[in-house]
């Protein structure tokens, strides 16, 4: 695998998937249009990940947009250092001339059966207004899998939240971060 801009390469274990029984691990996330990221996709290894780069290259912010926080939707765990600096909004509008901006952060899980590959995707498209400076997160969980049959960006742009409900169905994304988190249990 190759470095992006910023240096950060992931660092995926060789070798098949040891999943056993019905117990998901992490299989692939990406993160799409959301700090300094257009689109990268990161790939686990036996629900492993090691990411390498040097010191501020975005190691701990690639991990920090995605868990815990698309676990239980807290936005508070955006930030490791507990500084509270890191925002939602700050992360998708910071350094954009954009008036609003959307960005899909996601993670998928992956069980193994004798039945074959079960997969489960989690995520969250953030919608931001610069006038506003808020960004309010929209979070889905389905089974399609990103790139495969759930496509966030089409023709370049980030997938419109409605065109999103269309594809996953209504009735699995939701805007309170209280039911995606009982969803997500």
């Amino acid at each position: 695998m190759t470095a992006d801009a910023r240096g950060l390469v992931p660092q995926p274990r060789s070798g098949p998937a040891t999943t056993a029984g019905t117990r998901f691990r992490l299989h692939r996330a990406g993160i799409q249009n959301v700090w300094q990221y257009d689109e990268q996709e990161f790939a686990f290894g036996d629900g492993r990940l090691l990411l390498r780069g040097k010191n501020g290259a975005g190691k701990s912010k690639a991990l920090e947009m995605r868990l815990p926080y698309l676990l239980d939707g807290d936005s508070r765990a955006l930030d490791a250092t507990g500084t509270g600096r890191t925002t939602l909004a700050r992360l998708i509008l910071d350094g954009f001339e954009q008036t609003n901006r959307l960005g899909y952060l996601w993670v998928e899980f992956r069980s193994t059966t004798a039945g074959g590959d079960h997969h489960l995707t989690l995520g969250a498209a953030i919608h931001a207004s610069k006038s506003t400076q808020k960004a309010l997160p929209s979070f889905f969980v389905t089974p399609r899998r990103v790139g495969e049959d759930l496509h966030l960006v089409v023709d370049g742009k980030p997938l419109p939240v409605d065109q999103l409900k269309e594809i996953v169905g209504s009735d699995n994304i939701t805007d309170c971060a209280v039911l995606h988190r009982s969803r997500v249990a």
